[in-house]
């Protein structure tokens, strides 16, 4: 017998560090996830940032690793319906915006 499955949104941190130049990037990376709980949802995001933990030699061969940082959120779908050509799947509250425009490169003051 299979299980009902719900979606899920999770958000997961990497860090990718050029380990000769210091330089440290990092990525937010949403995954969409099938699971009958949200219990099963966080282990399978665990297991996926984990598995992006790799190191490889850059095209100017310079050691670059990609470790994985946290796993920040995991939550059902707001919906899981498209009412129009747009679907809501995710939805994150802060308090700071001023914080999150020094966070967010893509952010623009002038909007």
């Amino acid at each position: 017998m299979t299980k009902f499955q719900m979606k899920y949104i999770a958000l997961v941190l990497l860090e990718t560090e050029n380990l000769v130049s210091k330089e440290k990037t990092y990525d937010e990376t949403l995954l969409s996830i099938k699971a009958s709980s949200l219990e099963e949802a966080w282990e399978l995001a665990l297991k996926y940032g984990q598995s992006c933990q790799t190191s490889y030699k850059n095209g100017l061969g310079e050691e670059v690793s990609i470790h994985f940082k946290q796993l920040i959120d995991v939550n059902q779908y707001l919906r899981e319906e498209y009412e129009d050509a747009v679907l809501e799947l995710y939805s994150r509250h802060f308090e700071d915006l001023e914080s999150y425009s020094h966070f967010e490169k893509l952010y623009s003051k002038s909007k």
